[in-house]
């Protein structure tokens, strides 16, 4: 699938919103509100060039935390963006943050790259996986995503509003020096290798992402 061109907002997806806000009987009325202001700035920080306004809904999704939809849903509305019920009520907000940043790198990829096509088993190809570096995530082909350290545009753009992104994965302090384990790390195309140290510090030569430690990796 070829990318569609820039997009503007279209009324209905401005009207939801504003219903959204004002729904104050809803219960996620006041997170929603929130969250839009969030995609608003992560468009404006990340370079996302998109004007138009995704539709955000909360509701129950099986097995993952948020997903974007490519095209109009039943209601005939585009750019449907989902986060699951569960994840926003039970992780830490920045965990949440996180998901809407993935998922608003589908639609960055949707309107200005070229997202796979339908029949592709993986929807994170190469180009996915490098923007979403480039914003601060390690995403591998599955979808599973960590927060890389550093100073990152996701870190900096969270610090900036008082909100602290930690460690995703904390290596054990102990050390066994009878039997050690091999750990598995694993980069951004998929390749993995096994290492017994509980910090490997080294980056993919194919596609210039580093090794994460795979049990870091959350959908």
């Amino acid at each position: 699938m070829e990318n569609i061109g820039h997009k503007s907002a279209e009324a209905i997806n401005v009207v939801l919103r504003d219903h959204q806000a004002n729904a104050h009987d809803w219960l996620f009325s006041s997170l929603t509100a929130e969250l839009h202001t969030w995609t608003e700035r992560m468009l404006l920080y990340f370079k996302i060039q998109f004007d138009g306004v995704p539709a955000l809904l909360v509701e129950r999704l099986r097995k993952r935390l948020g997903h974007y939809r490519n095209d109009r849903n039943g209601f005939g509305i585009l750019d449907e963006v989902k986060i699951d019920q569960n994840h926003v009520q039970s992780a830490p907000f920045w965990r949440v943050l996180v998901t809407l940043a993935h998922e608003l790198i589908h639609l960055w990829q949707v309107y200005n790259g070229n997202p796979p096509s339908p029949n592709r088993r993986t929807f994170h190809n190469l180009e996915f996986r490098q923007k979403a570096f480039e914003i601060g995530f390690f995403v591998d082909k599955q979808g599973r995503t960590q927060c890389l350290p550093g100073n990152t545009l996701f870190r900096s753009l969270l610090k900036e509003h008082n909100i602290e992104v930690p460690a995703v994965f904390e290596p054990d302090s102990q050390i066994h020096k009878s039997k050690p384990s091999l750990n598995l790390y694993q980069c951004s195309c998929g390749v993995e290798v096994r290492v017994r140290q509980s910090q490997f510090n080294a980056q993919c030569l194919d596609c210039g992402t580093p090794f994460v430690d795979k049990r870091s990796l959350v959908q």
